[in-house]
């Protein structure tokens, strides 16, 4: 008696509506709030063509997939497609992708959900990333149709709040922004493209739906090359207004979308464009990378290569339910185990500082700044004000510390103020800056000053 295969238990339920709202979903995440502001930064006002050059290689991908997916589609597709080639390749390329979205790709979409919340709501981002993967698992478990509805509502919820980006952004475009057009030259345009390369690149992973796509060949000829080309001109439309409204040149590295929109969205608008742009992006790549890594987990444990029980598949939901329960515990471990990594205190730089300084809760490890400074420590749960102090740098390069910076569990000041100053609340996090890390910051930069012009007169005075 042969083996039951339990991908035929698997529900075809998945839509066009439903597929094209995976592609998209998987394609539009939360690296285009984190990575746009940074690829222009390499790019410069040629942001959206580095957009469109970075989807050329999916765009290409899509004609032999489309092919593949008309003629054999199947649960799992990218692994069952890479057997025809090289059934050795395969099987690492799909553990190696297992295991990389398990243990970083899905905890860190989780993480990235808790940070934009936090943005709204004093809120903790890991135990709120924790919550996000367990309504997500939940709605997994209960089958692919519920899935690809939710998806489906949130796409439409995502596809408003970008569009209204662009609405409101690009009637604020100024010309003088766009020139130069290549500041740094084609190779600034590349290596934008290089880091833009995965926005359009998530939605190929929808033809690992294959055994659960309702009439599939016609369907994923259609859907596929739509979710893609949306994304690519979702993506170009943005570019155009994030840099036809500011100079890119003047924005930091790790500058959000979020920072950009703030500069010409009111706050409804805004408040809408974070919570259906960048909450609903991270929303709708956990809700379908749940559903792909349960389907890979099913076809890897009838490979032999785990265990069986892991693609079991729920009569009831046509749900492969031990593989997406193990995901999800995996993903939970995995996130939460960053709560060791995440400091509990802050010691906040002065303006203009060019570094920060973390205190480890229990591991009490720090980075040595390389000049004076005075910095403030800071407990970020409860807000206080924990130290101050005069940090410095050792000619010899040895940290020099004020005797009291390793006495944590003194008596702590109210972070509403210190030495008499009143602290700046900024934004959700209530950071202190003090006027007195101001003083030493000014005099910090007339000794640096100073410091130059007497080199200079020593080295008049050589010659």
């Amino acid at each position: 008696m042969g083996v039951e295969n339990p991908e035929q238990h698997l529900k075809k339920h998945v839509s066009f509506l439903g597929l094209l709202a995976m592609c998209v979903g998987l394609n539009i995440g939360g690296a285009l709030f984190a990575l746009t502001a940074m690829a222009a930064g390499f790019s410069g006002p040629s942001l959206p063509l580095a957009m469109l050059v970075s989807a050329i290689p999916v765009l290409l991908a899509v004609v032999p997939y489309v092919t593949l997916t008309s003629v054999m589609p199947t649960t799992s597709a990218t692994y069952r497609y890479s057997q025809l080639f090289s059934p050795s390749v395969a099987i690492v390329s799909v553990l190696t992708l297992l295991v990389c979205i398990l243990i970083g790709a899905q905890p860190l979409y989780a993480m990235a959900f808790g940070k934009y919340l936090e943005a709204l709501l004093p809120v903790d981002p890991i135990r709120t990333g924790v919550g996000v993967l367990t309504v997500f698992y939940v709605i997994n478990l209960m089958g692919v149709r519920l899935t690809a509805q939710i998806q489906t509502v949130l796409f439409f919820m995502l596809l408003s709040a970008l569009i209204l980006y662009i609405v409101l952004g690009l009637p604020s475009v100024q010309a003088e922004y766009f020139s130069p057009l290549f500041p740094n030259g084609v190779g600034g345009v590349l290596a934008a493209s290089g880091l833009l390369f995965t926005f359009s690149a998530g939605g190929i992973f929808v033809i690992d739906l294959g055994g659960e796509v309702m009439r599939a060949k016609k369907t994923f000829s259609r859907a596929l090359p739509a979710g893609i080309g949306i994304a690519v001109l979702l993506y170009a439309l943005i570019g155009a207004a994030t840099v036809g409204v500011v100079d890119v040149a003047t924005l930091p590295d790790k500058t959000s979308l979020i920072e950009v929109a703030k500069r010409f969205m009111p706050g409804p608008a805004l408040t809408y464009f974070i919570v259906g742009g960048a909450l609903v992006a991270c929303a709708t790549t956990i809700n379908i990378v749940f559903t792909i890594l349960s389907r890979g987990l099913l076809v890897v444990s009838e490979e032999g290569l785990l265990p069986r029980s892991f693609g079991r598949v729920n009569a009831r939901f046509g749900t492969p339910h031990w593989g997406l329960t193990v995901a999800y515990l995996v993903c939970v471990a995995a996130l939460v185990s960053r709560i060791q990594h995440e400091t509990g205190y802050t010691i906040q730089p002065g303006p203009g500082e060019k570094f920060g300084v973390d205190i480890g809760r229990t591991a009490g490890r720090h980075t040595t700044p390389t000049f004076d400074t005075t910095i403030v420590l800071i407990d970020r749960r409860s807000n206080l004000v924990i130290h101050a102090l005069l940090y410095r740098v050792g000619i010899e390069g040895q940290a020099l510390m004020n005797p009291g910076f390793g006495a944590l569990d003194h008596a702590a000041e109210p972070a509403s103020g210190i030495n008499g100053q009143v602290a700046d609340q900024l934004e959700h996090r209530q950071r202190v800056q003090v006027d007195l890390i101001r003083k030493i910051g000014r005099q910090r930069a007339t000794r640096q000053r100073g410091s130059a012009i007497d080199h200079h007169r020593a080295g008049t005075a050589d010659r």
